[in-house]
């Protein structure tokens, strides 16, 4: 069955990629069947969330010790999160982390939603810990990750700086809905600025918590780099923000 695993890998180059960066050879999971890993690529090669929520329960209906199950949930995770329904991302992420607790996409994904969905809820504080639990983990298993082999080290700094900047920016929002918004600017400013590739909604995040501590230049600026770096819907927000700074600046 490895032979089929590993014939798999050559044939299909971006499943093979799913296991590098972020996977270790130990964490790479073997398929018991052929049928096992025929479910389990029809989950990774289908883009539509709602089907793939759907394959996912069946195939761990279907395989319920399958070594494939962590990276099932981690799909259903990332699915839930298109379809935007946040319980479904907090219980797949938890299912994900449980099988197996140092994935780090999972952990990434987990303290990011988590804070947008906290307010007027009973167990709010209970998650914001959550949510920084993740974070800090996810900054260490990045720390001790060794470069990957078959990553140049140009690649695996983007990657990995990435995912630190989303990190910190978790830590920030998590102190936002805090009430701790000196706290949230210095997160919020690791994340801005230590992004190899520039964010329009941590500039825009950046630029709220600078005004909610009255530096209003530092929020027009942070504000600037939002509209001039975003698209889409985010823009249109950052673009609200710079006016409204610019209309109080004004008065």
């Amino acid at each position: 069955m490895r032979a089929l695993f590993l014939l798999v890998l050559l044939l299909h180059p971006e499943v093979r990629a799913q296991f590098g960066p972020l996977m270790t050879s130990t964490q790479t999971p073997q398929a018991k069947s052929a049928e096992e890993l025929d479910a389990y690529l029809e989950i990774y090669k289908n883009a539509n969330p709602q089907s793939t929520v759907a394959l996912a329960n069946q195939f761990a209906a279907t395989y319920p010790q399958s070594e494939f199950l962590a990276l099932v949930h981690e799909h259903e995770t990332l699915a839930y999160q298109q379809m935007n329904n946040y319980e479904g991302v907090l219980q797949a992420g938890e299912k994900a982390l449980s099988l197996s607790p140092r994935n780090i996409k999972v952990l990434v994904t987990l303290a990011l939603a988590i804070p947008n969905g906290v307010t007027g809820r009973s167990d709010s504080s209970r998650l914001l810990e959550q949510a920084e639990r993740y974070a800090r983990q996810a900054l260490k298993e990045l720390q001790e990750k060794k470069i990957p082999q078959d990553l140049a080290l140009e690649e695996w700094q983007d990657l990995k700086g990435g995912l630190e900047s989303e990190c910190h920016e978790a830590l920030g929002h998590a102190n936002l809905k805090r009430g701790n918004p000196i706290t949230a600017v210095k997160e919020f400013q690791r994340a801005a600025f230590g992004n190899p590739k520039p964010n329009s909604r941590q500039f825009l995040r950046l630029s709220s918590a600078y005004l909610l501590v009255g530096q209003r230049a530092a929020a027009e600026r942070a504000a600037e780099r939002a509209v001039e770096l975003g698209e889409g819907q985010i823009r249109q927000l950052a673009l609200q923000q710079l006016q409204e700074i610019r209309a109080r600046s004004r008065k």
